[in-house]
């Protein structure tokens, strides 16, 4: 049996996918019910961006050139938008406006690439990177006109390899004790209290006796 749910149409759609199975044992007349998987998908499938008018056509080209994604100028509705494809059904749209920019607020998004060297050259030829995290990880935060060089937009990008240790880390069941300093893959499934030390065991302290009697009478003599 598989139980669909899902909210009304929006940006920030959530689907959830509960399958469950009833077991019946052979030798008993109980059954069982045991939820098997919940996932969650389409999570946060579009983040929208103000950015400054004319900006749209060179942020598309930004993302297409250094990172090689999809990336096109959307001219329907108010104002154009710059439509970059960060995933699977996940875009981010930088839209035009009129309005004023408020001033960068220090926040950032991360993306995992699977050519994490060449759009790194690209960025770094062009004095952008700003922190050289690890063999993992780097960040930039501004989009830049690739012919003039004239700054677009202020956003922190942090990136990541598809080789990080927190890669496809699984959403849901999560252990609490891990954090990303610490992280070790494979050890968000239930992992149990450090065991109580054994009991000594008696055939070692016998066997410490013996050597340690085989040590008095080697003296002796």
């Amino acid at each position: 049996m598989t139980f669909l749910a899902h909210d009304a149409p929006s940006l920030f759609g959530v689907t959830r996918i509960v399958t469950v199975f009833v077991v019946a044992c052979p030798f008993t007349t109980s059954e069982s019910v045991i939820v098997v998987r919940t996932v969650y998908e389409r999570l946060a499938r579009v983040r929208v961006v103000d950015v400054p008018a004319g900006a749209a056509k060179g942020i598309a080209g930004f993302y297409a050139k250094v990172f090689g994604a999809t990336a096109s100028v959307d001219k329907a509705g108010d104002a154009p938008a710059a439509r970059v494809s960060v995933g699977e059904g996940q875009e981010l749209v930088f839209r035009e406006t009129k309005a004023k920019i408020p001033a960068y607020d220090g926040h950032h998004i991360q993306v995992y690439v699977g050519n994490f060297s060449g759009p790194h050259r690209q960025l770094l030829d062009r004095s952008l990177v700003t922190e050289e995290s690890n063999q993992y990880q780097y960040r930039f935060e501004m989009i830049t006109d690739l012919d003039s060089g004239k700054p677009l937009f202020q956003i922190e990008h942090e990136i990541r390899s598809m080789t990080h240790p927190l890669y496809a880390r699984p959403l849901v069941n999560r252990n609490p004790a891990q954090t990303n300093r610490t992280y070790v893959a494979g050890r968000d499934a239930w992992v149990p209290d450090p065991m109580v030390e054994e009991m000594d065991n008696p055939r070692d302290e016998r066997r410490q006796r013996r050597i340690e009697a085989v040590a008095r009478r080697a003296a002796a003599e």
